[in-house]
């Protein structure tokens, strides 16, 4: 039995535009969130914890 090893650099975007993106994306979701259920935070958090996120699903240190 043949296992591939999938490389974790495979899932990376592939240009810095595509990163800040889905950073945007998932800061303004997180944001809009916060914001619903009156939780605490502001942009800035949201945008580290979007960086964080995305860093960790492309499999960023």
């Amino acid at each position: 039995m043949d296992i591939e090893k999938k490389d974790p650099q495979a899932d990376r975007p592939t240009d810095i535009s595509q990163l800040l993106h889905e950073i945007k994306q998932k800061a303004l979701e997180t944001y809009l969130e916060q914001r619903k259920n009156n939780m605490p935070g502001d942009a800035v958090s949201a945008w580290l914890q979007a960086e964080e996120m995305v860093k960790k699903a492309h499999h960023f240190k």
